[in-house]
């Protein structure tokens, strides 16, 4: 997960050189390097605590407060519980790596699942805001009999775009010890070759495609498709922000993927940048829940105000309205 952190810019150093007061070039780097592993430290912090909690209760309220007519809705807020909290199950991995040092003590396998459970996240939580805007376009009919069957479709659509992680993955050894990092087939001077360039640009535009422009897209045209209906935006109230903070929490560390592909050059802007903007894409596992969660009680609260408030009269009428009802039969 920490793919910024690439610690082969140490290895020009001799072991000399070790202390960090010996040489000012190595003692910023290793100020810099202290402040990403306390940014981490308390990220995954975070989401260790809010996202277990908030997306355990959100799943615990959607399934207790289950109705028919919303039925599309839940199952699409489910799925979106559901894929966070695994996700939020993978991060004391990463907390332990980061407190650390970011060096990496979990074996090969791990890496590599804990890569691909981040990106099947993105992946699927993408695919569901596009399905939930897609359904805004459909009869009633098809969004109540697809619900279930659009979040099982993300969760293996996402499953599969979210394999080059199991091949590109591994354990690398740096100055720092054994670290988590991609490898598109590097030269012997940590340079990386033609064919794993393509492979990585492969690899980021479709992160690119399907984890931002797809439901973006999708968003815009289904949003012109509800103004020309003249419809309300009362079903618009958990999806758009749930969209906006994807896009946000995904966008930089995406696009600056790209820009770290396609600039050959390296630049002191990955180094100091991509770390932050891997941090955020952490963080939307806990804000979906919060988003989702403070919209369903806003809606509780709008429907128990708009129903009128019952009163004895109202009762008496009720009573002997049924009366008059079993009379007459």
């Amino acid at each position: 997960m920490v793919d910024s952190l690439n610690t082969s810019d140490y290895d020009d150093y001799n072991d000399s050189v070790a202390i960090p007061s010996q040489s000012p070039v190595i003692y910023e780097m290793y100020k810099v390097k202290t402040g990403f592993r306390y940014m981490y430290v308390f990220v995954y912090s975070a989401t260790i605590l809010l996202g277990l909690l908030l997306n355990c209760a959100l799943i615990f309220m959607t399934v207790k407060c289950r109705s028919k007519k919303k039925r599309s809705k839940q199952m699409l807020i489910l799925g979106l519980a559901v894929t966070h909290l695994v996700f939020c199950l993978f991060t004391p991995l990463y907390l332990i790596t980061a407190w650390n040092n970011f060096s990496w003590t979990f074996g090969n396998v791990v890496c590599k699942l804990g890569s691909y459970v981040m990106f099947m996240n993105m992946f699927s939580v993408s695919l569901m805001i596009t399905f939930w805007n897609v359904c805004w376009c459909v009869p009633g009919s098809f969004e109540h009999h697809m619900s279930t069957n659009m979040v099982l479709l993300s969760w293996f659509t996402g499953a599969i775009l979210s394999a080059p992680s199991l091949l590109s993955r591994q354990v690398q050894y740096t100055a720092d010890g054994h670290v988590c990092l991609d490898n598109y087939d590097y030269t012997e001077r940590s340079q990386i070759s033609e064919e794993g360039r393509v492979r990585m640009m492969a690899v980021v535009i479709c992160r690119f495609i399907f984890g931002l422009l797809l439901p973006l897209g999708v968003r815009c045209v289904s949003c012109c498709c509800m103004n020309s209906r003249g419809n309300n935006q009362v079903r618009s109230q958990v999806i758009r922000p749930v969209t906006i903070a994807h896009f946000l929490c995904w966008a930089p560390v995406v696009c600056l993927s790209v820009l770290q592909v396609t600039v050959r050059t390296g630049s002191s802007l990955f180094t100091y940048a991509l770390p932050p903007a891997t941090a955020l894409s952490v963080l939307n596992s806990c804000i979906s829940p919060i988003i989702c969660i403070w919209q369903e009680k806003k809606e509780l609260k709008r429907n128990s105000c708009s129903q009128p408030e019952r009163t004895p009269q109202m009762e008496d009428n009720k009573e002997e309205g049924e009366e008059m009802t079993c009379l007459r039969h």
